[in-house]
C-alpha cells in the first residue's frame, strides 16, 4: 500500500568531486573516505548557494540574500566563510570570478527523493546539472521501499550528546565584584591624605561607583557571550570595548563633583590632581581587565561557537592540542594558557617597580600608613583579577578540548 509522504520533505542530494552534500541535515560525506562532517548553518547556505548554481557565479548581494539574510554584511566576512569551506573541502573549490562573487569549480549532480506514492513507472529522470568543464548525463531518483523516519535527516550520531560549554556565571560575578572593588578603593586613595576633608563625600559617592561599575560590568560581559556569535567578530569585539572604557569614563566625568581638582597625595616628585590621577587609575584597571578577563573569556565562546555552531570542531581541537598548522579563528585573539601565564608574570614585573617607587616618594603625613594600606589593597584586587582571568581561561580551554576529544572518539565509534 502506497505511503503518503506529503509531509516529509524530499531535498535533493548534491554530488561534486568525491563529496555528497545534503544540505537539509547539513550534512557532507566524503564518498572517497566515507568520512561525514556536518556543516555549520553559514557554511551550508553558502554551500547551497553555489551547488544549486554549479557552473553559474553567485553574485555578492545574492550571498547576503540567502546565507545572512541581509544586505548589511562586510566583504571580510564573506571571504572568511568561503575560507573555511575551502578548508573543510581540502581545496580550492570555491573560486573568486572577477569580484563579481564566487562559483564552484567542479561539475555538481543533483538527485531529489521523490514521494513514496509514486510508482516507478511515474518517476521521471533528474537531469545532472554540470559546471563548464563537463556535459550533462542523466541519473534516476532514488527510490526506497520504506518510508524515512525524522531520524534519517538528522546528524547520525544523535547519541552523543552536545558540548556544553556553558559560561561560568560565578567568573562573571567575582570579576565584576573584584573590579568594582578596585574603583572603590581608587576613589579613597585619592583623598586618603585628605581623609578628614573628603572622606564623606567618598563614603556617599562609593555605593554608586561599585553599582556602577559591577552593573555595567555585567553588561558588557553578557554583550561579549553575544558577539562571539556574531559573523562580524570584530564589530562585536569593539562595542565590548567601547561598553567598558565608556563606563570608567563616565565615572571619571561623574566623580569630578566629589574628587578636587587639586593634588591631595603628598609626594617628593610632581602629583597629579585627585580627578586626574583617578582616571590614571582606571586606565591600569583597563589595561588588566581587557587582556586578562574579556579577551580570554571572549576567546573561550568564539572557540565553543566555532566548534558547535559553524561545525569547526577538529580545528578547534588541533588548535586547544598545539598543532603547528592549527589556525585560530578570525577575531578570536587566542593565546595558549601558557601565554597568558606570561603576560600575568609580565603584569606583576610592571606593577612592582611601579609601587615601590610610588612609596619610595612618599612625604610622612598622619595618614601616609592608611594611603600605603590603600595602596597594597589596590596591588592585590588587581593582581586577583588578572590571576582569576588566567584559571577560569586555562580550566575552560582544557574543558573544551576534553569535551571535543570525547565527542569525536564517540563520532568514530559510531560511524
Amino acid at each position: 500500500m502506497p505511503y503518503n509522504s506529503d509531509s516529509l520533505p524530499s531535498p535533493p542530494i548534491y554530488f561534486f568531486a568525491d563529496y555528497k552534500f545534503q544540505p537539509d541535515a547539513r550534512l557532507l560525506t566524503s564518498t572517497r573516505h566515507n568520512r561525514q562532517q556536518e556543516l555549520s548553518i553559514k557554511h551550508a547556505d553558502f554551500l547551497h548557494a553555489l551547488v544549486k548554481r554549479a557552473g553559474e557565479v553567485v553574485g555578492y548581494e545574492d550571498l547576503k540574500r540567502e546565507v545572512w539574510k541581509t544586505a548589511f554584511v562586510e566583504m571580510d566576512t564573506i571571504q572568511e566563510t568561503k575560507r573555511q569551506l575551502n578548508l573543510k573541502l581540502g581545496g580550492a573549490f570555491v573560486e573568486n570570478s572577477r569580484k563579481r562573487g564566487y562559483r564552484l569549480a567542479v561539475p555538481v549532480k543533483v538527485q531529489t527523493v521523490p514521494t513514496f506514492e509514486s510508482p516507478l513507472s511515474e518517476i521521471e529522470p533528474i537531469e545532472i546539472v554540470e559546471g563548464e568543464a563537463g556535459k550533462a548525463e542523466v541519473i534516476f531518483p532514488l527510490v526506497v521501499d520504506e518510508p524515512p523516519t525524522s531520524e534519517s535527516y538528522q546528524f547520525p550520531d544523535k547519541s552523543i550528546s552536545p558540548i556544553s560549554i556553558r559560561p561560568n556565571h560565578g567568573f562573571i560575578i567575582s570579576c565584576a565584584v573584584v573590579y568594582a572593588a578596585l574603583y572603590v578603593i581608587a576613589l579613597f586613595v585619592e583623598v586618603a591624605y585628605e581623609i578628614e576633608i573628603y572622606g564623606r563625600a567618598a563614603m556617599v559617592a562609593a555605593p554608586f561607583v561599585f553599582g556602577w561599575i559591577f552593573s555595567t560590568s555585567y553588561v558588557g560581559f553578557a554583550v561579549v557571550e553575544k558577539s562571539a556569535a556574531m559573523d562580524d567578530r570584530l564589530r562585536g569585539l569593539l562595542y565590548v570595548f567601547a561598553i567598558f572604557i565608556g563606563a570608567a569614563l563616565v565615572l571619571h566625568f561623574t566623580l569630578g563633583f566629589v574628587l578636587p581638582s587639586h593634588s591631595v597625595t603628598k609626594l617628593n616628585m610632581q602629583a597629579q590632581p585627585a580627578h586626574a590621577a583617578y582616571l590614571k587609575n582606571a586606565a591600569y584597571f583597563l589595561a588588566i581587565l581587557l587582556p586578562c578577563c574579556v579577551v580570554p573569556f571572549r576567546c573561550v565562546h568564539v572557540l565553543t561557537d566555532e566548534a558547535l555552531r559553524r561545525g569547526n570542531g577538529r580545528e578547534i581541537l588541533h588548535l586547544l592540542n598545539g598543532r603547528r598548522r592549527a589556525v585560530a579563528p578570525g577575531s578570536a585573539l587566542y593565546l595558549t594558557p601558557r601565554g597568558y601565564g606570561g603576560l600575568l608574570l609580565v603584569i606583576i614585573a610592571v606593577m612592582t617597580p611601579l609601587t615601590l617607587n610610588l612609596f619610595d616618594n612618599l612625604k610622612p603625613a598622619p595618614q601616609m600608613n592608611l594611603f600605603v594600606q590603600l595602596v597594597l589593597w589596590r596591588t592585590l584586587l588587581m593582581l586577583t583579577l588578572a590571576a582569576q582571568g588566567f584559571v577560569w581561561y586555562t580550566i575552560s580551554t582544557n574543558r573544551l578540548r576534553r569535551n571535543l576529544s570525547t565527542r569525536q572518539i564517540a563520532t568514530g565509534r559510531s560511524s
